[in-house]
């Protein structure tokens, strides 16, 4: 009995001998001795870790790591799609058969001393060619290894041990069994490896639709329009794209047919390389003449062209419009260099032109919505800018014709008291209608985003100066003053403007508050910025219209101390020059009474050369 067992023990290490002297032969064949990374010959090739992953790979022909579908769709599928069509096993599949005809041998060996069954013997190599069959990728593998699993269980089972002689007929019927199950097994492996494949093919697709979705959603131009579709189809097909857009006169892309609106054919800019790789695409002869012709019909016959198609089929690339039903957008080209491509990408093709032409689309149509938006408004402010000054004009112009009339005919019969005071009347007029015609341009250049700042650094109490000096006599019955602490202190300005926002902050003040009233323009300096405050002590602004005064057209005209004109643009117009200048016009109330408009400019610089 302890003869026998250590007979069992010597076959179970020969065989595991056997075995690993077997895979280190064939795996030196075929591969080579593993190097470093430093070119010297690895020494932990045998730890655990790399046993169980090299026998499973070996084994079945993945790693434990590659058991998941991968991100990446060609890493996944590459070595199934280039295995389908062979017959014959490689390398790494004869170095599988090897080591699990090993295997089961020394199984064989060990089931055969414990049992001694020929049968049980039999199913070990019959599962052994089962496990072939279901890890293999070509069709020969699994007869290949029925026949190698019969001839080692003919040498090292069958009596007499160790030659290659039979004489029972079972044995051509245990080969016709083997081969039968490698065939069933490989059948069904085949079918289930398509089966994964067409489910990781469609899973990606669906994932790649998904992206495009995300990326013409956020895409806010049309170059990141084409640049995401380009990626895509690069991360579809592994090929080099190139994106022709549709020219137009304008710049912008058109809709395209046989002919535009204006007669003219469409015609293409000049194209964007997406390359796969850094060879160069031109080097290819991808973008001559021939090829561009072959874009060009595509463009305006909004039909495929290029390789693979009946029109232009010498072109190195495939040609595809980018296109929502007859309007084209631009051109896809697809580098082909003699390789098909999967059929069941054409769809999916088809949906990133249809997302692309899309997403063009909508925002065209998002920029001429905003657009018509902006004419409408514009439209609305002229028409309401007549509306309001049609009545106000004619007030000062009737006063202004009847005072002039009145002069030219009476002027002999009127005392001199009279006349001056109708002279008054007609320049109070005229001076009225020239600051409303000066906000008015200075609006219309706002509104059409035309008003250009001249900024300078300018010595802040000429400014000031300049504006008090303007205003019109009605400001001889306030107390107005200029309170800096800083006469010398430079502001970084459109003067011109700034001017503008003084005259009619003040003109405001004079207008709102009564005869006698004290109005204060102050300007302080903070750090790096500049403080220009003008002061009233008034009845104030009620707090339930401070958030209206800023608005266009809005007037308190019944607030007026003596009957004041106003259409309700001056505030505006000063809070719009005010952010023209980066900075923000504020009110606030003033202490105890009254009201406080004030901004803030940046502190300029002044070289002084001696």
């Amino acid at each position: 009995m302890k003869l026998q067992s250590l007979l069992l023990i010597v076959d179970v290490v020969i065989a595991f001998a056997l075995c690993y002297f077997i895979i280190r032969f064939v795996g030196t064949a075929f591969y080579g001795r593993a190097k470093s990374p430093a070119g010297a010959d690895r020494r932990d090739g045998m730890t655990a870790k790399n046993l169980i992953r090299n026998m499973t790979k070996a084994l079945f022909g993945v790693t434990g790591e590659e058991f998941f579908i991968s991100e990446d769709k060609d890493a996944f599928l590459a070595s199934d799609r280039n295995s389908e069509d062979r017959w014959l096993p490689r390398g790494a599949d004869i170095l599988r058969i090897l080591i699990i005809v090993s295997l089961a041998t020394a199984l064989g060996f060990l089931v055969d001393r414990l049992i001694a069954s020929e049968a049980a013997v039999i199913s070990v190599y019959m599962l052994a060619v089962l496990l072939v069959s279901l890890g293999a990728a070509q069709k020969l593998t699994g007869p290949i290894a029925s026949v190698l699993c019969l001839l080692v269980y003919d040498f090292c089972f069958i009596q007499p041990r160790f030659i290659f002689v039979t004489y029972g007929r079972e044995y051509s019927f245990i080969f016709m069994l083997m081969c039968i199950v490698s065939v069933l097994a490989g059948t069904l492996t085949q079918r289930l490896k398509i089966n994964v494949r067409q489910a990781s093919d469609a899973a990606f697709r669906s994932r790649l639709l998904f992206e495009t979705n995300q990326l013409m959603q956020r895409a806010s131009s049309r170059e990141e329009i084409r640049s995401a579709l380009a990626e895509q189809l690069k991360k579809l097909l592994g090929r080099t794209v190139v994106i022709y857009p549709a020219a137009s006169g304008a710049g912008e892309d058109i809709a395209s047919s046989t002919v535009d609106r204006t007669g003219r054919q469409p015609m293409l800019e000049d194209p964007r390389i997406f390359p796969i790789s850094e060879e160069s695409v031109s080097d290819k002869g991808a973008l001559s003449r021939k090829e561009r012709d072959a874009a060009l019909w595509a463009l305006r016959h909004n039909g495929f062209a290029g390789r693979g198609t009946s029109i232009y089929p010498e072109a190195l690339c495939t040609y595809l419009p980018i296109s929502v039903e007859a309007r084209v957008y631009g051109v896809a080209a697809i580098l082909d260099m003699g390789q098909s491509y999967d059929l069941d990408d054409d769809g999916v093709i088809l949906s990133l032109l249809g997302e692309c032409a899309m997403a063009i689309e909508n925002l065209e149509n998002q920029r001429k919505k905003e657009a018509a938006d902006v004419r409408a408004r514009n439209e609305e402010l002229r028409a309401n800018i007549l509306r309001t000054i049609s009545h106000d004009l004619r007030t000062p112009l009737t006063s202004i014709y009847g005072n002039a009339s009145n002069l030219l005919s009476n002027e002999s019969v009127l005392d001199a008291d009279t006349r001056r005071q109708m002279y008054e009347d007609i320049y109070d007029d005229a001076l009225w209608l020239t600051g409303l015609v000066e906000n008015l341009l200075y609006i219309t250049r706002i509104e059409d985003k035309r008003l250009d700042l001249e900024l300078r650094d300018e010595l802040v109490s000429e400014v000031v100066q300049e504006a008090v000096k303007r205003l019109d006599r009605k400001a001889e019955g306030h107390v107005i003053s200029v309170v800096s602490d800083d006469d010398f202190v430079f502001a970084r300005m459109d003067a011109r403007l700034v001017v503008q926002v003084l005259i009619n902050l003040l003109t405001n003040a004079v207008k709102y508050t009564p005869e006698g009233s004290h109005i204060t323009v102050r300007t302080a300096k903070d750090g790096y910025r500049l403080r220009i405050s003008v002061e009233d002590d008034g009845p104030g602004i009620p707090d339930e219209e401070k958030d209206k005064v800023f608005d266009m057209f809005y007037s308190a005209g019944d607030r007026s101390t003596h009957g004041a004109r106003s259409i309700g643009l001056g505030l505006y117009l000063c809070r719009a020059i005010i952010s023209a200048h980066g900075s923000e016009l504020r009110l606030k109330d003033n202490d105890p009474h009254g009201s406080i408009f004030y901004f803030e400019l940046p502190v300029g610089e002044v070289n002084i050369h001696g």
